[in-house]
Order: C-alpha cells, then sequence, then structure tokens
C-alpha cells in the first residue's frame, strides 16, 4: 500500500484537535494544598530534584487524590529526563524533528501516572496524559490497551461520553498509525457500539488501509444510525466510488452535498463529485460546469 490518501474519506473528531491537549502530568486539576502548588512552581521551573524530594514525600500521604498528583509530579521529574528534540517516524516511515520522549524515563512516568490513575480514576485529564506520553514516545501499539483500562475505570467513576475518548485514535489515524487506530476504535466500540462516530471511524481506517469490503458494513451501519449526518453519508457514496459500484455512489455523493451545510466544505465535496462524473460517468459537460463552479483551476480537468 502506499501512503495514506486521507481524501477517501472524512472523519470524525471530538472537536477540533488542538482542543485536546493533555496537561503534562504534574499539572493534571484542580488542587488547593499548598504543596502542590509548590511542586507545580518547581515543574515550572525545572527544578527537577527539588521537586522530587517534595513529591516523594507525600507518595503515601493524604488522600488519594494527593497521592495521584505526587505521582503525576515524579512522572514530570522521569520526562525530563527523557525529552528532547529528536527524529520522529510517524506510521508512514516518513520521518521528520519534534520533541520525543525516548529512554528509561518514558517507563518510570507511564508507571507514575497509571499509578495515578488507579488513585484517582475520576481524573479525566490523567487518562489523557498517559496516552499523550505513549504518544510523543512512539509506543502507539499500546493505546487500545491503556484505553480499555481507562474507560473502565473512569467509566466506573463518572458517565464517559464518547466525545472523551475520540480524538487520541484520530491523533494515531492522523501520524499513519492505522493499524493501531483501527484497534484504538475497535476497543471504543465495546463501549459505545450504536455510536455512529465510533462505527463511522472503524469504517474509515478501513477505508485508508484499503480493505473496502471489510468497511462496508461499518459505513453503512454509520448511515443507518445517522442518516442525516453529512459525512457518514458521503463516505459511504465515496467507498462505493472506489469499488467501482457507481450507480450507488452517485445518490450517496448527491445527498451527502445536500446534507453539508458549510458553504467551504460543501464546495470541496461537490468539486470531488465532479471528479467522479468526469472519470466514472464520463459526462465531462456537466463535470466541467461543476468544476468551474466548485474546484480551483488545476482540477478543472474536464473542461480542457
Amino acid at each position: 500500500m502506499g501512503s495514506l490518501d486521507s481524501s477517501r474519506f472524512l472523519f470524525w473528531m471530538a472537536l477540533l484537535l488542538a482542543a485536546w491537549v493533555p496537561l503534562p502530568a504534574g499539572a493534571c486539576g484542580v488542587m488547593p494544598q499548598a504543596w502542590v502548588q509548590e511542586s507545580r512552581n518547581l515543574l515550572n521551573q525545572q527544578q527537577w530534584e527539588d521537586a522530587r524530594a517534595l513529591c516523594e514525600k507525600h507518595l503515601t500521604q493524604g488522600s488519594p487524590s494527593e497521592q495521584a498528583e505526587a505521582h503525576g509530579c515524579l512522572a514530570s521529574v522521569a520526562l525530563s529526563r527523557a525529552a528532547g528534540t529528536g527524529v520522529a517516524t510517524n506510521g508512514r516511515g516518513q520521518t521528520f524533528i519534534r520533541e520525543v520522549f525516548r529512554g528509561e524515563g518514558v517507563d518510570e512516568a507511564l508507571n507514575h501516572v497509571t499509578q495515578a490513575i488507579h488513585l484517582d480514576p475520576a481524573r479525566l485529564c490523567l487518562h489523557h496524559s498517559r496516552m499523550e506520553i505513549a504518544i510523543m514516545a512512539e509506543r502507539v501499539s499500546v493505546l487500545p490497551a491503556q484505553l480499555d483500562e481507562s474507560m473502565d475505570l473512569y467509566g466506573s467513576q463518572h458517565p464517559d461520553t464518547v466525545n472523551d475518548w475520540l480524538n487520541p485514535g484520530f491523533m494515531l489515524f492522523e501520524d499513519g498509525w492505522l493499524k493501531p487506530a483501527l484497534d484504538y476504535f475497535k476497543v471504543m466500540e465495546k463501549r459505545f457500539p450504536n455510536d455512529h462516530r465510533v462505527v463511522a471511524n472503524i469504517g474509515g481506517v478501513l477505508m485508508a488501509l484499503e480493505k473496502d469490503e471489510e468497511a462496508l458494513p461499518y459505513v453503512k451501519r454509520a448511515v443507518e444510525l445517522a442518516p442525516k449526518d453529512p459525512i457518514n453519508t458521503w463516505n459511504l457514496g465515496r467507498l462505493y466510488d472506489f469499488m467501482d459500484r457507481n450507480d450507488e455512489a452517485e445518490p450517496y455523493y448527491l445527498r451527502g452535498i445536500s446534507l453539508e451545510t458549510n458553504r467551504d466544505k460543501k464546495k470541496l465535496l461537490q468539486c470531488t463529485y465532479a471528479g467522479f462524473l468526469e472519470t466514472k460517468r464520463k459526462d465531462l459537460k456537466k463535470a466541467c460546469s461543476l468544476q468551474q463552479k466548485t474546484c480551483p483551476n488545476e482540477k478543472q480537468t474536464a473542461c480542457r
């Protein structure tokens, strides 16, 4: 399989991706205790050993939430040894320079955050921080198991929702880690089997993997669950298109376009549909007319 073609489908996120930004493990949640504020100040000032000495005193003192805070603090201290700028590799084999977590400090940090989660499972940002550490350390294969544990622990304390968990899976997909992303959403499916966003994202990852036959029941199910959703409807048309089932693709393309209310997004869908008219329907006149209205010049290929 070649490079990932994200234009094959539209993807469901909980919010804009930038809205899912985990806090550092040692600065998660609001706590009034004076030592907590002191420890966070030390961490912000990168006074690692002073922070370690302070937080180690509270590993077995105070409430479970305070002990969780101490573990979070020590996780941040451990990450100070693991963090640095380095060459990272994504799921497509591409390399780039960014901040990475490497070395023994990663294991220590993950261990501390996991202990913090068990002490204070209702603190959602701890669960997010653990996933963030795994992603930054390129240990993406552990995320499905982390999610499974987190949903059990957090869900036992607090009614969780799909929005609590969607975006880490999207981050895996964005970085090209398709198999971990698929496994991640399959874990979500166990808790939310009838949520159209979860079902649609499983279908979307399978489409990205070019497993179209396997994707079809998921994409169809997403439309059944949310028939007025433009993303799900469009994806079904897109999938039928890639399967060369053109007569089935066209009505879903058209319905997806009609359901989309955002003007800019609608134009993008219309431009893609014009390509379908050109290449699959061989209707150059209609394709050209639509491309002139919705596509940039370089994509007005039916008019040449």
